[in-house]
C-alpha cells in the first residue's frame, strides 16, 4: 500500500482521541509514524501545561512565601533592669524599619517625660542614651518609627535610702525635715532607713557626712549607739569611723561608713 492512498482519509478521521484509536485499529501500517508525530505533540502539550502549572506553583509559593519575609517583631530593651541615681541608660531596638527616624519616650515615675532621638541602621537597630535625674522609681521606655511601636520597663535607685530625725518640738516624733527643742551636749536621736527593691545578692555602703566645724562653731562632734534592723530582726551593723574628713560648702564634715550585704529593709543607728 501507497502512504498517499490514505493520507487524506486518515487526516479525516484521526480527530481527536476517538480518531486516534480508530487508527490504531484499522491503520496500524501506518499508524507507527503518525504515532510517533502524536506522541511528540502530546508531550510539546504537557510540557506547555506542565510549564504552566509550575510557573503558576511559582506565583502562589511568592505571594504564601512573602509575608514571611517581613522584619521581625519591634523590641526595645536596656543594658540594665535598675540603676544608681543619676546613671546613664543605654536603650537598644531591634525590628523597626531600616534607616527610619525613631523618637523615644521615657515616662518617669512622676509623670512626667523626656524624649530622645535615634535613627536605625540598615537592618532595622538602634542605640540612643538617656540620662537619669534622681528620681526613684520605674521608668516606661516607648519607642516607635511611626509604623511599629515597642515598649519596655526599668527602676531608678532600687536601693532607695531615706534620713529620718527624732524632732522635740512642735511636736515629738521622726521628720523628714527640721529637728528642734534639743540644747547643747543633748544627744539627738536620727535614723537612716534604706529601702530595697533588689533580688540579687549585693553589698552596700553607706557614707554619712556630718556637719563638724566650719572654722567658728562646732556642730555635730560625735555619733554613738548604732542599732541596726533588718526586717524588724536586729543585727549587729558593722561601722568604720570616726574620723574628720573633708570640707563640703566650706564645712569639715564628721564622717563615718556603714556597710550591709544583701540587706532588705535597715536602718541605723
Amino acid at each position: 500500500m501507497k502512504r498517499n492512498e490514505y493520507e487524506y482519509p486518515w487526516k479525516i478521521v484521526s480527530q481527536g482521541l476517538y480518531g486516534d484509536k480508530l487508527i490504531l485499529n484499522a491503520q496500524s501500517f501506518f499508524y507507527l509514524d503518525d504515532e510517533a508525530r502524536h506522541k511528540r505533540e502530546r508531550r510539546r502539550r504537557m510540557k506547555k501545561i506542565l510549564s504552566m502549572l509550575v510557573i503558576s506553583l511559582l506565583i502562589l509559593s511568592m505571594v504564601l512565601v512573602a509575608p514571611l519575609t517581613h522584619a521581625a517583631e519591634a523590641t526595645i530593651w536596656t543594658d540594665k533592669a535598675d540603676y544608681e541615681y543619676y546613671e546613664t541608660v543605654t536603650i537598644f531596638g531591634s525590628g523597626f524599619e531600616a534607616l527610619a527616624n525613631v523618637t523615644v519616650t521615657i515616662v518617669r515615675p512622676d509623670g512626667m517625660s523626656d524624649e530622645v532621638y535615634a535613627v536605625t541602621d540598615d537592618v532595622g537597630g538602634f542605640t540612643c542614651m538617656h540620662q537619669l535625674n534622681g528620681i526613684a522609681g520605674t521608668y516606661t521606655i516607648t519607642a516607635t518609627d511611626g509604623t511599629n511601636t515597642a515598649t519596655t520597663t526599668f527602676t531608678e535607685a532600687a536601693i532607695t535610702p531615706k534620713l529620718w530625725g527624732y524632732t522635740l518640738e512642735p511636736h515629738p516624733g521622726w521628720t523628714h525635715g527640721d529637728v528642734k527643742g534639743y540644747y547643747e551636749c543633748q544627744w539627738v536621736p536620727y535614723k537612716i532607713e534604706i529601702e530595697s527593691t533588689k533580688k540579687d545578692s549585693y553589698n552596700l555602703t553607706v557614707v554619712v557626712h556630718h556637719d563638724y566645724n566650719d572654722s567658728t562653731w562646732l556642730g555635730l562632734d560625735d555619733v554613738r549607739n548604732w542599732t541596726m534592723w533588718r526586717n524588724g530582726v536586729p543585727e549587729t551593723p558593722t561601722i568604720s569611723g570616726l574620723v574628720k574628713d573633708g570640707w563640703e560648702s566650706g564645712i569639715q564634715q564628721l564622717q563615718w561608713s556603714w556597710n550591709s550585704l544583701s540587706m532588705r529593709t535597715t536602718s541605723a543607728p
